[in-house]
């Protein structure tokens, strides 16, 4: 080995150390990674899993209220938008299969009655959106925060799913044009929540 790549390895290996100090939480020992709430992988696939549990019952509970005609007169393809993004978030539960059933999240009550006030198809549309918007935000965070690489991969398929759901919500409530925006990590949902 060259005197230049023991030098280029060093340096390498100083920079590794400085940033784990850097990382570390503010006691100097545990990294603060470790102190994330999605850095423990069994419970950031069970918050994925309830996550998207809450995201099909209110696709469900949102094609009720169209069927029911409590929401006006709903065209086809805004029927068939609904199922598909149940649908989806149906598959993305099931991408976390590896978990327990999941549990029902604090907001679910909440998010499941603003369903059941909405009066046309566009109260619907704002109530889902904001939801795919905390689902892509938090499997940002997700993605971001944890070590593992199933729960990373898992939540990085996803992820663009629901910012597509997003993307076509706001569509359908005239936020257009659809800002070109990066997802934040503002708005995620961590687990226990």
């Amino acid at each position: 080995m060259t005197a230049t790549r023991r030098v280029l390895l060093l340096g390498v290996a100083g920079l590794g150390a400085a940033a784990m100090t850097g990382c570390a939480g503010d006691d100097g020992g545990t990294p603060a990674l470790m102190t994330s709430p999605y850095a423990d992988p069994a419970r950031a696939a069970a918050h994925g899993a309830a996550l998207e549990r809450l995201l099909v019952d209110a696709y469900d509970a949102a094609l009720r209220r169209a069927e029911d005609g409590e929401v006006g007169a709903v065209p086809p393809a805004v029927t068939a938008l609904l199922e598909a993004c149940r649908d989806h978030h149906r598959d993305h539960r099931a991408a976390w299969s590896a978990t327990p059933a999941p549990t029902q999240l604090g907001i679910a009550r909440q998010t499941l009655r603003d369903i059941g006030r909405t009066s046309s198809v566009t109260e619907l549309a704002k109530v889902l959106e904001p939801l795919e918007d905390l689902a892509a935000q938090t499997y940002t965070a997700t993605v971001a925060q944890t070590q593992d690489g199933k729960v990373a991969g898992t939540a990085a398929r996803i992820l663009p799913v629901e910012a597509g759901h997003q993307a076509v919500l706001r569509f359908v409530t005239a936020q257009y044009p659809v800002p070109a925006q990066q997802i934040g990590t503002t708005r995620a949902l961590p687990p226990g929540s």
